[in-house]
């Protein structure tokens, strides 16, 4: 059940909000933004430059307890989950020392894999009262004479608009528009060293597939696969769909790429669809050689050439410290303000979570106004450096253990006899205690 904040009824105008961005952050601040305030109190507007949630790249998103809650505080988190699939636990195995480790265990009610363009387009389906412009792209953003924002927009017909509100929330992804207009030099994302071939594999035929596939596939179980140079990441997604990635470092990439007769600095999608299919066989046969599954997992590609398998060159930033503009009522969050590594599968739960708590500030500091013209004067110190305050800590944190797992999961697999430990972090308290942890384990060589 959703914890709502008073309404007010007494506002001379409703506060106009702008969303840029309509992925997970984007629509679930909508959503939160509609839980928490009524029609009287909030017009909201959301831009999003793409024709709808197919043309967001990506396989699966792993729906972790923090979104999971976040979701339920707004009263939606069964209806937002109904297609995914409940996690209970992920297994570890690194397969160049045939050494399995202990599991780790998940809440399978608060541990859900998704298929990215299902989870969207349930999300933007649970919207009532926004007004979602699809294909309507944000290319600035400045401040008006009376303290409103305006957001400079092109349309898919190559015309171009404005239009006026009195805060805007930048949820524009890792290419941000807000981020490298407020935040020019620290805007380009930072290469971590490593890349992951991800794959969202289907079973048309469930009767003539073989049983472990989709036992993988529909299962509540993720693995996780260390192999020579290679580490193999699976995530059941149901209806005998399985996502599937296998990450390596450059100096793999190099090595199998010269191996197949292509520069190293091929992009993927230069690539012919039957190398794609022989750098992704020779990558899961020096991961996991003795076991035909995982190579055999590769038939159900039916097409290489395919949206739904593409390789993601392992980037993120580093977090703002100040999420926000400082000349204009602009506060960024999710990717726009820390894209993180995939590598603890928190990247949409953070966003998720992200939208949820800035939804709620802004409908606190809402029902305290009586003009829109109170709210702006009042956005930074009632809504922007009090959220930033207890957010930031939150990113760093998690970034910071994104590429622990990057390092110690994705690079130099050949050295490496253990893995990193799970994301889940309830507080700054239990960091500091699972960091501890994890201190102790590696000094003791696990």
């Amino acid at each position: 059940m959703s914890q709502v904040q008073p309404k007010n009824r007494d506002l001379a105008a409703p506060i106009r909000i702008g969303i840029i961005g309509g992925g997970p952050a984007g629509l679930t601040a909508a959503l939160a933004l509609e839980a928490y305030c009524t029609d009287a109190d909030v017009q909201i507007t959301l831009f999003d430059k793409n024709r709808s949630a197919i043309d967001y790249p990506g396989v699966e998103y792993g729906i972790q307890a923090r979104a999971c809650q976040a979701l339920e505080r707004i009263g939606l988190k069964e209806r937002a989950l109904r297609r995914g699939v409940r996690a209970h636990q992920i297994e570890f195995y690194n397969a160049r020392l045939r050494r399995r480790f202990r599991p780790i265990q998940s809440d399978p009610d608060n541990t859900r894999c998704v298929v990215r363009q299902e989870f969207l387009t349930d999300l933007m389906g649970l919207v009532a009262r926004t007004d979602i412009r699809m294909q309507h792209e944000v290319v600035r953003i400045r401040k008006a004479n009376d303290n409103s924002v305006c957001l400079d927009i092109s349309l898919s017909d190559g015309a171009t608009t404005t239009e006026t509100f009195d805060a805007v929330i930048a949820c524009d992804g890792s290419f941000s528009t807000a981020r490298r207009q407020f935040f020019p030099a620290c805007a380009d994302k930072i290469d971590q060293g490593f890349s992951c071939i991800y794959m969202l594999l289907e079973a048309d035929a469930p009767e003539q597939a073989e049983e472990r596939f989709l036992h993988l596939a529909n299962g509540g179980t993720s693995e996780l696969i260390m192999g020579r140079n290679s580490t193999l990441t699976l995530f059941p997604l149901g209806d005998n769909r399985l996502a599937y990635g296998i990450g390596f470092d450059h100096a793999t990439r190099a090595r199998v790429w010269a191996e197949q007769g292509v520069e190293s600095r091929a992009d993927w999608t230069d690539l012919r669809a039957d190398t794609r299919r022989q750098i992704a066989t020779a990558l899961v046969e020096d991961a996991c050689p003795h076991d035909p599954l995982y190579r055999d997992a590769l038939a159900y590609v039916d097409d290489w050439d395919s949206y739904k398998i593409y390789l993601w060159k392992m980037q993120d930033t580093d977090p703002l410290e100040r999420p926000y503009a400082d000349e204009v009522n602009a506060i960024l969050i999710g990717d726009a303000a820390h894209a993180i590594l995939p590598t603890i599968g928190m990247g949409a739960s953070l966003a998720i979570e992200d939208a949820e708590r800035l939804g709620k500030r802004l409908a606190a500091h809402i029902s305290r106004v009586s003009t829109p013209e109170a709210f702006r004067s009042g956005f930074h110190k009632a809504v922007a450096y009090p959220y930033a305050k207890a957010r930031v800590p939150v990113w760093f944190e998690l970034v910071r253990r994104a590429r622990l797992a990057a390092k110690e999961n994705f690079i130099d697999q050949s050295t490496r006899k253990r893995f990193a430990i799970g994301p889940a972090i309830p507080n700054d308290t239990a960091s500091r205690v699972v960091s501890a942890v994890e201190r102790v384990l590696r000094q003791v060589g696990v």
